[in-house]
């Protein structure tokens, strides 16, 4: 048969690499073009005439992206009928940080407003997609999540737009699948629990806020 050349792209040559690695300061100035866009969007909304909103701030933003990542996100994947892959619940969580690395919580789009609780079912079912869970679909995520399959879906086009259709990841699962591994091999015996691991990776320091 033919030879095929497979080149590997080093990181910083890749989408991931080159579109959202961002150093903290750069990640704080893309939230607060964001959140104030956003603001002035509220502040325009004929429909808060009678009840005006306080927007949100930047770092209340932050605060539920971490919440979402962190927790909302894990109890969807959990769900008996969502019950996501590692992988997918990870590819996810980068999306997720992504949209709100580019967009606000408040912003409204063609599908509507960027409402977390939907964006994340959005996010699932395009990470989904990408790693070919064909058991995870819009109508799990209805019964996960208690949202409209509609609203799910209507979402789908302005997040795909605010990831700018960059949908390629580097996880950091392989490699930790392949140092569990290797502590198993150098032990001799089977390689340990993601428990037993559990307590260096809690205690790293984390990224500014983002998965991205």
């Amino acid at each position: 048969g033919d030879n095929i050349l497979t080149v590997m792209l080093k990181f910083p040559e890749t989408s991931h690499g080159r579109n959202w690695t961002h150093a903290g300061g750069t990640l704080r100035e893309l939230r607060r073009v964001a959140n104030e866009r956003a603001a002035r969007q509220v502040s325009q909304s004929h429909q808060l005439e009678d009840q005006p909103a306080e927007p949100l701030s930047p770092d209340e933003e932050l605060l539920l992206v971490r919440r979402f990542v962190c927790h909302d996100l894990q109890q969807l994947c959990a769900h008996k009928r969502v019950r996501a892959l590692e992988r997918v619940q990870m590819l996810a969580a980068v999306y997720f940080s992504r949209v709100y690395a580019v967009r606000s919580m408040m912003e409204v789009c063609g599908g509507g407003v960027l409402d977390p609780r939907v964006v994340m079912c959005t996010c699932v079912l395009l990470a989904a997609k990408v790693e070919e869970a064909k058991d995870l679909d819009a109508a799990a995520l209805e019964s996960g999540a208690h949202l409209s399959r509609q609203l799910i879906l209507a979402l789908e086009p302005d997040v795909l737009t605010a990831l700018h259709f960059d949908l390629c990841a580097h996880s950091p699962l392989a490699c930790l699948d392949g140092y569990l591994q290797a502590l198993g091999q150098g032990a001799g015996g089977a390689p340990p629990e993601p428990a037993a691991v559990e307590p260096a990776v809690v205690g790293a320091p984390a990224a500014d806020g983002s998965l991205a």
